[in-house]
């Protein structure tokens, strides 16, 4: 073979090897590079979609305590405005309770009224006979002992009504009148009997 062809082949083949083996750490260097940029690209998609995740966190968090917040309030306004309905509710059946309880009490004092004027009526009538009683007798006594001795029997029972306050029931003027003509007039003793025309004036 001859020496310059063989030389020239042989240098041709140590420029391909110098040509792959810079094409080969070519190729290794992009690679590298490219693994590089991957894994900073990763990073940076990493921490993005971290900070991402972080504020979507804080966001959530953010929102949840606001509708805690919001429910809270909603709870508080729900169980205020219960107690509200539930106090009201309770003072409208204490008032109706005390009104019934006012009309019972009204209504009794109503019968005792009408207790008491009935009684009233029944004493005015009474109390209306006894002085026509009283004027038939007084007349009766007139005739008797004199107007002086009446006078004088007006005058005391008046004072014992005004000592007493209070009408002498079931008193007759004529005892009154009797004991005044027996100290004023001694004679009149021998006149009818004040007991007898009381009694049949009665």
């Amino acid at each position: 073979m001859d020496p310059t062809l063989t030389a020239a082949v042989i240098s041709a083949l140590g420029g391909i090897v110098t040509i792959v083996g810079w094409l080969a750490k070519r190729h290794i260097q992009l690679i590298n590079n490219m693994e590089k940029r991957i894994e900073d690209d990763r990073k940076d998609r990493v921490e993005q979609l971290q900070k991402a995740a972080d504020q979507a966190k804080a966001q959530a968090l953010k929102e949840a305590e606001q509708a805690k917040e919001l429910a809270t309030k909603a709870a508080e306004k729900a169980l205020r405005e219960a107690a509200e309905k539930q106090a009201q509710i309770e003072l409208n059946e204490a008032m109706i309770s005390a009104l019934r309880q006012q009309g019972e009490e009204l209504r009794v004092i109503v019968m005792e009224l009408r207790s008491l004027r009935a009684g009233q009526d029944r004493m005015a009538i009474a109390l209306d006979h006894e002085v026509s009683r009283m004027d038939v007798v007084t007349e009766a006594m007139e005739n008797v002992v004199g107007e002086d001795v009446m006078e004088q029997a007006r005058a005391t029972v008046q004072r014992r009504e005004a000592q007493n306050g209070i009408m002498l029931q079931g008193e007759r003027v004529d005892s009154v009148a009797a004991a005044h003509s027996r100290r004023s007039r001694p004679s009149l003793s021998s006149q009818p009997s004040l007991d007898r025309i009381s009694g049949t004036h009665g």
